[in-house]
């Protein structure tokens, strides 16, 4: 890439993705009030996931079988941001999310994973939940 050209993405790059990240819910004011962990509450019929505080949007949600890393149902958010509001119903794909086919569930110990971006642009786990699942 020419000389030119470089100097120009090194002015571009950094100005968008602040742009980018301080639309997405990941400014300063955000992390702190939104800091780990949220509290994460499941109800059964229909099953559903919330948590707290009110306004602190994820950017992702992963159901797991017991203690294992089988996966049962993802969501995560298109374009990749802190988009998913509080609560989901599981199998229900919220808006503006990339959704995979959830898994019918069993009785037994699920636990529901919630990960935000952090101002850098990383996504981590900010939370989880163990639950049983009782069955429809």
């Amino acid at each position: 890439m020419s000389d030119p050209a470089c100097r120009l993405l090194r002015l571009v790059v950094p100005v968008l993705t602040g742009v980018w990240l301080s639309s997405c819910g990941t400014d300063t004011d955000d992390f702190s009030r939104c800091s780990p962990p949220l509290a994460i509450t499941v109800t059964q019929s229909p099953l559903t996931f919330a948590w707290e505080p009110t306004g602190c949007d994820v950017n992702a949600l992963t159901v797991v079988q017991g203690n294992t890393v089988t996966i049962k149902w993802h969501i995560g958010a298109n374009p990749d941001r802190n988009s998913i509001e509080s609560p989901v119903q599981y199998g229900v794909a919220p808006n503006g999310v990339d959704d995979a086919l959830a898994d019918t569930l069993s009785a037994g110990p699920y636990t529901v994973q919630v990960t935000r971006l952090n101002a850098a642009g990383t996504a981590l786990e900010i939370s989880k939940q163990d639950f049983s699942f009782v069955g429809p």
